[in-house]
């Protein structure tokens, strides 16, 4: 499935619409649902690089520090966004440089869709018999929206 556009994805960092809020039902069960993965955010990070270098190994080479630490600022990272979801601004322009600095890295925009696929389905197994695919829905939007910040942000680099 390719990765939707969402509006707020392109916006500069100073834009108005940063400051529009978020449906404030969706941020509590992202929030909720990710209570119950950080339950298990370790074995998250761990079971999603497993699975993402099983489907792209290609990747594996952009990644050279230790899975457990990188495991740890996969998890930390959606952790802060979850945080900030009632201020897209700061959202934005957190995503902003993460994008940036994934250039870097040599991640291009087609490895964003892949991502988010195995993201979710590394969700949905971790909180096991809990996923409900209405929730599982959202967090793939909102991994999308993520995505194309991220990415709109690197081509600026």
């Amino acid at each position: 499935m390719p990765v939707r556009l969402h509006p707020i994805a392109n916006m500069p960092e100073n834009d108005p619409f940063a400051s529009f809020p978020l449906d404030r039902e969706v941020i509590q069960r992202l929030r909720s649902s990710f209570a119950a993965l950080s339950e298990g955010r370790q074995e998250l990070g761990r079971l999603f690089y497993e699975k993402l270098f099983k489907a792209a190994p290609q990747l594996r080479t952009m990644f050279t520090t230790d899975i457990d630490e990188q495991a740890k600022k996969l998890t930390d990272s959606l952790e802060a966004v979850i945080k900030n979801l009632e201020s897209p601004k700061n959202n934005a322009a957190m995503l902003g440089e993460l994008g940036r600095r994934h250039v870097a890295y040599g991640a291009r925009p087609e490895h964003y869709e892949v991502v988010v696929k195995i993201l979710i389905e590394s969700m949905a197994e971790v909180i096991g018999a809990d996923a409900d695919q209405n929730t599982l829905s959202e967090w793939e939007r909102a991994l999308a929206l993520i995505s194309q910040r991220m990415i709109a942000a690197g081509e600026q680099t």
